[in-house]
């Protein structure tokens, strides 16, 4: 038989007598529609990113200067609380004492001590309403101890 089918050519197979030259591979032809739009998508995706990153860096500044805003706004009324506190606090150091809730009571407010009496309240038939007040007998201590604080009473 002869050897004209090429299906049984061995001789192409064969390295003997032959330089092995590399075979070029053919460019495929890229669709250029295809690359144009796959460069068009990553320049959107890219500046889209670089949008959100502008956006998200000028909203970072802007919640900065409202949390600096509130903390100088929360920083003024603490100054002014403590003010306030250190005041009270000296006016109820200066109230502490008994004399000078007498004399506020007496002077202020009208009132007098009263002494080791006795109060009594009747409700007549129209609901009017009386007080009888009755001293109780003073030993000689007793009135001996009330000169003594009137006495100082004056200093």
């Amino acid at each position: 038989m002869a050897r004209n089918n090429l299906a049984y050519d061995l001789n192409r197979y064969s390295t003997a007598g032959k330089a092995h030259e590399p075979e070029l591979i053919r460019d495929i032809k890229k669709d250029p529609v295809r690359k144009k739009s796959v460069n068009l998508f990553a320049a959107v995706t890219v500046m889209a990113a670089i949008l959100a990153l502008t956006f998200a860096m000028i909203y970072t500044h802007v919640r900065l200067s409202e949390v600096g805003g509130d903390i100088v706004r929360a920083n003024t009324e603490l100054a002014k609380v403590e003010n306030e506190h250190k005041l009270l606090r000296m006016e109820l150091e200066s109230a502490k004492s008994i004399s000078e809730i007498e004399e506020y009571a007496k002077n202020e407010l009208g009132m007098i001590k009263q002494d080791r009496s006795r109060i009594e309240s009747f409700y007549g038939p129209k609901e009017d309403n009386f007080e009888i007040v009755e001293r109780q007998p003073r030993s000689f201590w007793q009135k001996l101890q009330g000169m003594i604080n009137d006495f100082f009473r004056w200093f």
